[in-house]
């Protein structure tokens, strides 16, 4: 069984990922704004045939994800946060937080540490947030 968890818009299309990456089912993690395009889309590839109706096409709902601004991303310009980007801010955060509270630890406990709470930090807010669905 293949299962194939999409994280961006439907590019280039949900017959690709079928007929190429031979999915059983395709899950589309992206902005609940993208709800009726998604359906609209996937309406057009099942009546073309490109997607059996046995392969189920879902879209797990998240809610906008703002900038720093306030607005949404805009990931056609290229405006979103990378997560390798994400995840060295919190690591470097994690280290400054952990070496402060700890001055006398040596380094390589400390660099674990830093690591543990800076990833289970990311983990945690994202976890934390209940998806539409």
């Amino acid at each position: 069984m293949a299962v194939i968890c999409i994280p961006l818009p439907i590019s280039p299309a949900p017959n690709t990922r079928y007929e190429t990456l031979h999915a059983d089912r395709v899950l589309y993690y992206i902005d609940s704004r993208q709800h009726q395009h998604l359906m609209q889309a996937w309406t057009i590839v099942r009546k073309a045939g490109y997607v059996p109706d046995s392969v189920p096409l879902e879209h797990h709902m998240f809610g906008m994800m703002l900038g720093k601004d306030g607005k949404p991303f805009k990931t056609r310009a290229g405006g979103t946060v990378k997560l390798a980007d994400l995840l060295d801010e919190a690591l470097e955060r994690a280290r400054r937080l952990v070496a402060e509270k700890n001055p006398d630890m040596p380094a390589d406990e400390l660099e674990k540490l830093a690591n543990a709470v800076g990833i289970g930090a990311v983990k945690y807010a994202d976890l934390s947030k209940k998806p539409h669905h």
